[in-house]
């Protein structure tokens, strides 16, 4: 793995831990979220898990424990979940950018997935 895609997912894999353990901080944000999107909370706080888990992945490939090709597929997995995240924000009626209380936009979305995309292509490379 190069350095840049090393350094890439570190950052990705803070993202993810970020992002993921946002969805069970209990914040109002964290709260408000599921009934923007219409989702169930179990859907939101299972995008959580599943956001920790990509973290994971990324971090250890990224120190060299676990095969890259794990890391590559956290990537990728990273990435199907930005898909999913933009559809529920359009589905809600977000805009590109945060315009009002629980609703974030997808812009935010639409760049991580362009991260863990970047990533998990260099990581194959």
């Amino acid at each position: 793995m190069s350095t840049f895609a090393m350094i890439l997912s570190f950052v990705l894999a803070a993202v993810g831990l970020l992002s993921g353990l946002s969805k069970f901080s209990g914040s109002r944000l964290a709260t408000e979220t599921p009934g923007h999107l219409d989702i169930p909370v179990g859907q939101y706080r299972l995008a959580g898990v599943l956001e920790l888990l990509a973290a994971v992945g990324l971090f250890l490939a990224g120190i060299g424990v676990v095969p890259e090709a794990l890391g590559a597929a956290a990537a990728f997995g990273f990435a199907l979940l930005m898909v999913f995240a933009i559809a529920f924000h359009v589905r809600a009626g977000d805009g590109l950018m945060p315009s009002e209380p629980g609703g974030a936009g997808w812009a935010p979305a639409a760049f991580v997935f362009l991260l863990a995309a970047l990533t998990g292509v260099l990581i194959l490379v």
